[in-house]
């Protein structure tokens, strides 16, 4: 341990879970416990506030050190000798996977850093009986962890076994709760279930068309139905709302609903499970062995027959439009919509002279124009897909045509300096501003809550509201950010690349066919955005500047 110092300098590490929030072992109470603590004794202990204070929200006390943002920040600035002494409120705050624990306090200790607990007088590493504490506590920790996952998982196996349902937070439509939890038939919504699959296997409607009856019939969702007997109860505490208007259906709604095994009598609780990637961080969802599945009956709505040919005729359709895929396009995924945030895609438009067809145009148009994916229609334009694919193959081409040049820009830019340092400062400001808002909104609520403050949800709901715009700014800063710091290797990948596709392709840009040409721009361009009066290009292989093709704004259809 350093003494240098006549005072040791703390960090400071708190840690919630979602289920430890809601019972009341906030960053609130284990900062104030901490700070307590180092006020009495502060002739030992000094601590700055602004910089080597630690949070990690929502965060499993079993996930490892590169998991958590708070712990990975603390042990890089332990490695720069920024502090003496990490304290906890509680030892389970910093782990509760023993093997975790004992690897982090034996990189403490190579840094001669100790390790404190607030309310656990014991733990204090820089004693031979603290060290003993350390692991014995942390065996309690895991246990205790573990503990809490059997009684859970035995707690659902068991509701399951009873029939309860377990698929989400509302059953599926055409079902209701019983006193005791299970699924029972509600025959006003197993019409419509019953009609959903006539339609589908008997009339061989497509599910666009399905989803265009149902919104004509003006038919209530699941999620209105749950609404509005809720409101109807008073139970309604934050008034309902869906990313839709009312009763307005999903094409991915209807085919949820025709894939609902819960209609043949019988559902499957236990089915799938998370697993991380070896050496990733990607968890996916796989399913589990078959026996492992734990049946739950259920009032039948659909006979297995008609539930079977509904998920052949799916499969079918699905393989279908895959043999039949639509043209391709240049720019397919790197248009984004200016105004709502969504993907641009591509179509064809015919010209027809009486029933021929005389000509055809590309156009791209925002996702949310189309009816079946949101009941309000973006207003943003469409972009004529000749012009825009035009000026955007010129612009890479003009830096292919002359590959020395283009390769010393390249090299110019990446050999340009940028102030990590304080990128990095910057990067650690927003997130305190991040933590700070996610405190201010845990604090609201609660006021609101408990009666103390505030005149109606109203009030609520805007000063929410302001929060969350913050929050969107900081989360763009953010991301600014984190583009500025690049890795050395990131720069010789990019660099290599450029010089690949330079030197391969320089001369022969006359003869590139299509697929070459999309997989050109798709390495040159990071994201195009589409706004009503312009058109911003963002290019990765190529010198940074603000292009705006203010020229490509010319209407859809029309080339």
């Amino acid at each position: 341990m350093t003494t240098d110092h006549k005072k040791l300098r703390v960090a400071v590490y708190l840690r919630v879970s979602t289920t430890e929030q809601a019972d009341k072992y906030g960053l609130d109470l284990q900062r104030r416990n901490i700070l307590n603590f180092l006020e009495y004794q502060k002739d030992k202990y000094t601590l700055d506030r602004k910089r080597h204070i630690y949070e990690d929200i929502n965060c499993s006390g079993a996930s490892a050190i590169e998991d958590r943002e708070g712990l990975t920040r603390l042990f890089e600035d332990a490695k720069k000798g920024e502090f003496d002494v990490v304290c906890v409120w509680k030892i389970d705050r910093f782990f509760r996977k023993i093997l975790f624990l004992l690897e982090a306090m034996e990189e403490l200790s190579i840094l001669e850093i100790s390790f404190i607990s607030s309310s656990e007088p014991v733990i204090d590493t820089s004693s031979m009986m603290g060290k003993f504490m350390i692991g014995l506590l942390g065996i309690l920790a895991e246990l205790e962890r573990n503990n809490i996952l059997e009684r859970t998982m035995e707690g659902k196996i068991s509701a399951a076994n009873a029939g309860r349902w377990l698929g989400g937070k509302s059953m599926p439509y055409g079902y209701d709760p019983n006193a005791e939890g299970k699924m029972t038939v509600c025959e006003e919504e197993a019409e419509i279930v019953r009609r959903i699959f006539s339609w589908f296997v008997d009339d061989r409607c497509t599910v666009y068309a399905i989803q265009e009856k149902l919104n004509a019939l003006n038919i209530p969702t699941k999620g209105d139905i749950v609404a509005n007997k809720m409101r109807s109860e008073g139970k309604l505490v934050k008034e309902f709302r869906t990313a839709n208007r009312e009763n307005f259906w999903l094409e991915s709604t209807v085919r949820k609903i025709l894939r609902q095994e819960a209609y043949s009598g019988v559902y499957y609780y236990n089915k799938t499970k998370n697993v991380r990637e070896k050496g990733s961080k990607t968890i996916r969802r796989v399913q589990r062995p078959p026996d492992e599945w734990i049946p739950i009956m259920c009032e039948q709505i659909i006979d297995r027959v008609r539930s079977d040919k509904a998920a052949i005729l799916l499969k079918n359709n699905a393989t279908i439009s895959s043999r039949n895929a639509k043209k391709d396009y240049l720019l397919s995924g790197k248009i984004e919509c200016g105004i709502c945030g969504g993907k641009y895609v591509g179509y064809t438009k015919k010209k027809f002279k009486g029933k021929n067809i005389i000509a055809e145009y590309t156009n791209y148009r925002c996702r949310k124009k189309n009816a079946s994916l949101s009941s309000e229609k973006c207003s943003n334009r469409e972009v004529s897909g000749t012009l825009i694919e035009e000026k955007i193959w010129k612009r890479i081409e003009a830096l292919l045509r002359d590959p020395k040049a283009f390769i010393k820009k390249i090299e110019q830019e990446n050999t340009r300096k940028i102030d990590v340092g304080g990128v990095k400062k910057q990067l650690m400001k927003v997130n305190e501003d991040l933590n700070a808002l996610s405190g201010e909104r845990e604090r609201i609520v609660g006021l609101f809550e408990s009666g103390l403050s505030y005149q109606g949800l109203g009030e609520v709901e805007g000063r929410l509201k302001k929060l969350d715009d913050k929050k969107t700014t900081l989360l763009n800063m953010r991301d600014e950010y984190n583009s500025k710091i690049l890795s050395d290797v990131q720069k010789v990948e990019r660099l290599s690349n450029a010089k690949m596709i330079a030197s391969k392709y320089s001369n022969i840009l006359d003869q590139i066919d299509f697929p070459t040409k999309k997989q050109i721009i798709q390495a040159f361009v990071k994201r195009i955005t589409l706004s009503p009066d312009k058109v911003k290009v963002e290019l990765l292989l190529a010198p940074q500047k603000n292009d705006n093709l203010e020229s490509v704004c010319g209407a859809a259809g029309r080339n």
